[in-house]
C-alpha cells in the first residue's frame, strides 16, 4: 500500500487560527483528522485547546488529514511525535474515566463510567487547537505571528486539555491521593457540626488528619506515587504551561483514561498547605531523610499553588502589589521552567503579562539571536523597576572567568540558567515556601532614581555608584571566622549563622481518634493497588532535597577591612562597588576601559555607620574624602 501524499500548509488569513477535527476511530486505527481556518474575530467561534509536552522525536507516527471533513478518500499525511499520538489516541475515545472512589459514578457497574464533570467529547464536531499541527512549524513568520496570537488563542479556547502522558503504575494511586486530599474539609469526622466554625473546623478536625496521613507509613506508598506524578511528568517543567494553564477559562487535566479538573488539583494543594505541616515534617528530620518522599510533592503543589494565584490575578479574583515588578516576576519563576527554545524563557510568558495588563515593546521572533532577546528583557525589567534589580538575577557562576551562553554581556542574566547556578536571591525566593527559610529584605540602596544607560548595539550597560574597597583574602570556612583587621569587628561577631526552625506540630490524639482518621482515609483513597508496598522512588533524586545554592565564600577588604561574603567566584582584586539602585554591594571586575559584572555580595560589614542607603554613602564620601570614589561604571 502505497503512502498519501505529505501534508501541505496554505497561508493563514490574517488574524486566523487553524483548527483540528478529531475524527472517530478504533483502538489502533490510523488517526485522521480534517483542518479548517477560522478568524479570531468571530464571535461564535468555539474550540478547546491542547497543552502537552513535544516530547520525543522519534519514531513519528502519521496524521491523516482530509481534504474536508466528510471526505476521508483525498487524505494526506502529516507525521507527528509519539506524545501527541497518544494524546489524540486516547482523546478520540471520548472516556475519561474516574478514580475517584468516593464519586457517585463508582456505583454504576459500567466499567467505562466517565466522571459527570469530565463528560464531553473531544471528536467530530468538537475543534482543537494544537500547536504542532496547527501551525505550519516549518515558516518561521508563521510561527511568530501566531506566537504573538497566544493571549487570544487560550483566552478564547472553551477548555484546555492538559495531556500528561500515558498512565504508570503510579497514576492511580497518585490521582486517588489529589482527590483525598481535595475531598478532606467536607470528609473530616465532626465536620458538618462544625459548618458554622471554620476556625474550629480546621483545626481540630483537619490538622490532625492531615498529620496522621502524613506519619502513618500505611499511606506512604501513595506519597511516593504522587511524588512521581510530579516529578516523573515533563509536562511540569514547560514553560509554556504557565500561559497556558493562567490563561484558560477551564482546565482538564487528563493522564491516560484518567480524568480530574485543574479545580480539583488546587483544593488539594490548598489542603496540603494549609498550615505547612508536611513542609515541617520534612524540615525536622532532614538529616534522616524519613520523609524525603514528601519532598517532590511539596515542589510539585507549590507549582500548582503558584500557578493558581496567577490565574486569580488574571481573572481579577484578586490585585497584584507592585504591578511594576510583574515583568521580574514573571521571569524568575520562569527559572524553574524548562524550554527547547531558549527565547521562549521570555516569550512563553508574554501572554500571562498581557493578561496582567503589562504591553512590553516586544514582539516574539525566532530570527533575533538569543542574547538579544535576554539583554532586552533586562532592559525592560529596568524600565519597569526604575532600579538595577535586573543584576541580581545574573546566575552564579563558579569559575573565575566564565564563558556565558549565547555570547551574553556580564550584565545580562541567562533565564536559562541551569538549575545549579540560579541566583541565590531568586533560588532563596522560590524555595522560601517549601524550605520555611527565614523571610530576608535585603537592605536597599536606591533612594533615587539609578541613571542607568543601555546601549544594545555595543552590549553596554552605564551605572553610577561607588567604588568601596579592593578584595584582599577569602576564607572558605563555613563562617567566616579569621577575618578581620584593624578595627573592622571579627565576622563571627557580626553575621549570625542563619538557624531554621525544626519542629513538627504536636496534635493531641487519641487511639479512638487515630481510629476514625485512619477510616476516613481509607475510604478516600480507596483500596491500596496489590503493588503499592514495592514502589520505591524509580527517578533518582525524587525523594531529595534539592539545594541549589552556590558555596558560600567569605572574604575581606584590603584597606578598609570590609568583610562579607558572596556565592560567585570572586578573585582577590575584584572591586566592591555599590551601585546606586542595586539591593546589594556588588563585586566588579576591570576588564580594559570597562568592567566586568561578578555578582553580588551579601552584609558588607564594617562600614562607620553600618548598612548605608545612598544617602548615608553620599555623606560618607564627603566626610571622608578619598574614602569612596562615586563614579561611573561602563559594564560588558
Amino acid at each position: 500500500m502505497s503512502w498519501p501524499p505529505l501534508f501541505e500548509y496554505t497561508a493563514l488569513p490574517d488574524r486566523s487560527i487553524r483548527l483540528l477535527q478529531l475524527l472517530p476511530g478504533a483502538p489502533g486505527s490510523p488517526l485522521t483528522c480534517s483542518l479548517c481556518d477560522e478568524r479570531l474575530d468571530n464571535p461564535n467561534i468555539e474550540y478547546k485547546a491542547l497543552s502537552y509536552c513535544w516530547g520525543e522525536e522519534h519514531p513519528q507516527s502519521p496524521l491523516f488529514i482530509a481534504d474536508s471533513p466528510g471526505d476521508v478518500k483525498g487524505l494526506k499525511q502529516l507525521p507527528i511525535r509519539p506524545n501527541l499520538a497518544a494524546a489524540l489516541s486516547q482523546l478520540r475515545t471520548n472516556i475519561l474515566a474516574c478514580c475517584d472512589p468516593t464519586c457517585t459514578c463508582q456505583d454504576d457497574s459500567d466499567d467505562d463510567a466517565t466522571h459527570p464533570v469530565e463528560d464531553c467529547h473531544f471528536t467530530r464536531p468538537a475543534n482543537i487547537w494544537i500547536d504542532a499541527v496547527c501551525i505550519n512549524q516549518t515558516d518561521l513568520t508563521e510561527r511568530s505571528h501566531q506566537v504573538a496570537l497566544m493571549y487570544e488563542i487560550y483566552t478564547r479556547a472553551t477548555t484546555i486539555i492538559a495531556w500528561l502522558g500515558p498512565a504508570d503504575a503510579y497514576t492511580l494511586s497518585a490521582l486517588r491521593m489529589i482527590y483525598a486530599l481535595a475531598r478532606l474539609p467536607e470528609a473530616c469526622p465532626d465536620d458538618q457540626d462544625n459548618r458554622d466554625n471554620e476556625e474550629k473546623r480546621h483545626n481540630i478536625d483537619i490538622t490532625p488528619a492531615r498529620r496522621h496521613l502524613g506519619v502513618n507509613p500505611a499511606f506512604t506508598p501513595f506519597w511516593i506515587a504522587l511524588g512521581h506524578f510530579f516529578a516523573d511528568n515533563d509536562w511540569w517543567e514547560r514553560i509554556w504551561i504557565v500561559q497556558e494553564i493562567v490563561l484558560a477559562k477551564r482546565v482538564i487535566m487528563v493522564v491516560g483514561p484518567w480524568g480530574m479538573t485543574w479545580s480539583q488539583l488546587v483544593k488539594a494543594q490548598e489542603v496540603f498547605h494549609r498550615d505547612g505541616i508536611y513542609e515541617q515534617l520534612c524540615d525536622a528530620t532532614l538529616p534522616s531523610g524519613e520523609f524525603a518522599h514528601m519532598w517532590p510533592v511539596i515542589a510539585g503543589f507549590l507549582k500548582v499553588g503558584w500557578l493558581e494565584s496567577l490565574r486569580n490575578l488574571v481573572s481579577g479574583t484578586v490585585t497584584m502589589a507592585g504591578e511594576t515588578a510583574a515583568l521580574m516576576t514573571m521571569l524568575s519563576w520562569a527559572f524553574r521552567y524548562k524550554a527547547t527554545n531558549s527565547r521562549d524563557k521570555v516569550y512563553g510568558i508574554l501572554g500571562v503579562l498581557k493578561g496582567l495588563g503589562v504591553t512590553l515593546p516586544i514582539e516574539p521572533r525566532d530570527d533575533i539571536s538569543v542574547c538579544e532577546v535576554y539583554m532586552h528583557a533586562a532592559k525592560l525589567i529596568h524600565d519597569q523597576t526604575g532600579d538595577l534589580l535586573f543584576l541580581e538575577a545574573v546566575e552564579n557562576n563558579r569559575v573565575p572567568e566564565p564563558v556565558r551562553r549565547f555570547d551574553l554581556p556580564s550584565w545580562t542574566p541567562d533565564f536559562a540558567a541551569p538549575n545549579n547556578l540560579l541566583p541565590i536571591s531568586w533560588a532563596r525566593l522560590a524555595d522560601e515556601a517549601a524550605l520555611h527559610r527565614q523571610s530576608w529584605n535585603p537592605h536597599w540602596s536606591g533612594g533615587e532614581r539609578d541613571l542607568c544607560k543601555f546601549n544594545i548595539s555595543t552590549r553596554t550597560v552605564t551605572v553610577r555608584g561607588f567604588r568601596m574597597d579592593t578584595i584582599h583574602r577569602f576564607n572558605n570556612t563555613a563562617d567566616g571566622a579569621g577575618l578581620s583587621s584593624g578595627s573592622a569587628p571579627k565576622f563571627e561577631d557580626i553575621v549570625s549563622s542563619r538557624n531554621v526552625q525544626k519542629r513538627i506540630d504536636c496534635v493531641v490524639s487519641d487511639e479512638g481518634t487515630d481510629s476514625k482518621t485512619e477510616e476516613t482515609w481509607r475510604a478516600l483513597l480507596g483500596p491500596e493497588l496489590e503493588e503499592g508496598r514495592r514502589w520505591i522512588p524509580a527517578k533518582e533524586g525524587i525523594a531529595a532535597n534539592d539545594d541549589r545554592g552556590p558555596a558560600t565564600r567569605h572574604f575581606q577588604t584590603r584597606h578598609h577591612g570590609f568583610v562579607s561574603f558572596t556565592q560567585v567566584e570572586a578573585c582577590v582584586g575584584d572591586e566592591v562597588c555599590w551601585l546606586i539602585g542595586l539591593g546589594f554591594p556588588c563585586i566588579l571586575r576591570r576588564q580594559g576601559n570597562a568592567w566586568r559584572y561578578i555578582g553580588v555580595c551579601h552584609s558588607l560589614q564594617g562600614l562607620p555607620s553600618g548598612l548605608p542607603n545612598i544617602q548615608e554613602l553620599k555623606y560618607l564620601a564627603v566626610a571622608n574624602p578619598g574614602m569612596f570614589t562615586c563614579q561611573e561604571f561602563a559594564i560588558r
